[in-house]
């Protein structure tokens, strides 16, 4: 939208300014949207982007009983920042469990937000 104002963080859509009670795309009214004219360019590595996203993701996570939206904002967040750059592979660890599916689609890959692993089975003839 070219005369774009605010930014809604749960579903990335744009709109003009103007008197809101909530977002025209996605209806969400507690959300406070981001003023787009509010735009940073922050020099950081993609490294250091990275663990601020995975720690917002695994934050979200073990949220999401109390705010359950906040997973969504930071995955919306996350996408619209990899856009920028995509080209360096996913931000999240969520993505990065899936691009490693997509590559080794016969491997069995699990994983926790809280870290830990389930045991691994164990071949049959041990």
């Amino acid at each position: 939208m070219a005369d774009a104002k605010y930014l809604c963080l749960q579903c990335g859509g744009t709109f003009p300014e103007g008197e809101y009670t909530a977002c025209p795309g996605c209806g969400d009214h507690k959300g406070i949207p981001a003023d787009l004219g509010d735009a940073l360019d922050l020099h950081i590595t993609r490294h250091e982007l990275r663990v601020l996203v995975m720690w917002a993701e695994f934050w979200a996570n073990a949220h999401k009983e109390t705010s359950p939206k906040m997973l969504k904002t930071v995955y919306g967040i996350a996408d619209r920042l990899n856009l920028q750059d995509p080209k360096h592979g996913a931000l999240t660890f969520s993505q990065d469990l899936a691009d490693v599916r997509e590559s080794f689609g016969n491997a069995n890959v699990q994983s926790t937000f809280d870290g830990t692993l389930p045991p691994p089975e164990r071949p049959k003839d041990h």
